[in-house]
């Protein structure tokens, strides 16, 4: 081994040695939680404030889109003519139906080959 000693090496460890006054470094650290806890809020708020902007931007497209949506995928797929008939297979006489089983059968697949 060596036992001649790295100058820098050793001016670090001495650096290290020196003990932190307890006040200034508790201040220190209550600092940079505080600037930290503004900076998260700034953040939020910032973001709370583009979220509103983007809503009321596009809320009416977004509520339109929507109605669309649920018209098409409430149509009846097949035609009955009994009302009793009718209103109790309304459940799985639509589009949004057949989505939501094509998902499932989708998804009954996908775990049964990947595990």
């Amino acid at each position: 081994m060596n036992t001649d000693n790295d100058p820098q090496l050793a001016a670090l460890f001495a650096q290290s040695r020196q003990l932190l006054p307890a006040e200034e470094f508790s201040a220190a650290v209550w600092q940079r939680i505080s600037q930290q806890r503004r900076q998260q809020l700034v953040f939020r708020l910032a973001l709370a404030l583009l979220l509103v902007v983007l809503e009321w931007l596009l809320g009416a497209p977004l509520q339109q889109l929507l109605e669309l949506m649920t018209q098409a995928l409430s149509q009846s797929l097949f035609t009955i003519d009994s009302r009793w008939l009718e209103l109790a297979l309304t459940p799985i006489n639509s589009a949004a139906t057949v989505i939501a089983a094509g998902l499932l059968t989708a998804r009954y697949i996908y775990r049964k080959v990947v595990k």
